[in-house]
């Protein structure tokens, strides 16, 4: 089985500096704090953060099962649309794409026991006002039997298999 772990932190402007940086590096992954449901292809924990001068709020936390239709890069990709997982003979191949009009590239193959995480960095604005907001993305992905999920069946620090795609998110304009 497969299990994904998404952790959304996002912040704005007045939070930029090096002090609050050091409080978002250390964010890599989350406990699981909700009910597991019944045994699928995949279950994805997705926790949503927001950083404030305050700390490190959280907003959103769900947690879903996904059978066999979640594994493909076609149609609704329930990982984001830059992560798709697909179901190999040996495993399950995690693949990337810098962009949404970019095919899908292999970054990993997460065999029986292994652990991955892709780490990545985005800059975007609201719809409604046009004020930035910067987020950091991490997902954390974990092949293993359904009995082995637990509350801190991420917080293992290093993974096995890592991915970056870090870019400066600063305004130069």
């Amino acid at each position: 089985m497969l299990f994904v772990q998404t952790v959304v932190l996002r912040w704005h402007k007045d939070v930029r500096s090096a002090r609050f940086a050091a409080q978002r590096s250390a964010v890599r992954f989350r406990e699981i704090t909700r009910a597991v449901p019944p045994e699928n292809a995949a279950l994805h924990h997705t926790v949503q953060i927001r950083q404030t001068e305050k700390g490190l709020l959280r907003e959103q936390e769900t947690l879903r099962a996904y059978g066999a239709e979640a594994l493909r890069t076609d149609g609704s990709l329930p990982f984001g649309a830059r992560i798709a997982v697909t179901q190999e003979e040996d495993g399950y191949a995690v693949l990337y794409r810098r962009d949404i009009r970019e095919p899908f590239h292999r970054k990993m193959l997460l065999t029986d026991g292994a652990y991955g995480r892709i780490l990545l960095n985005a800059r975007g604005t609201y719809y409604e006002t046009g004020a930035w907001y910067y987020e950091q993305i991490v997902c954390n992905f974990v092949s293993a039997p359904y009995g082995e999920c637990r509350k801190k069946l991420f917080f293992r620090k290093e993974p096995d298999l890592r991915f970056e795609d870090l870019r400066a998110l600063y305004y130069s304009g």
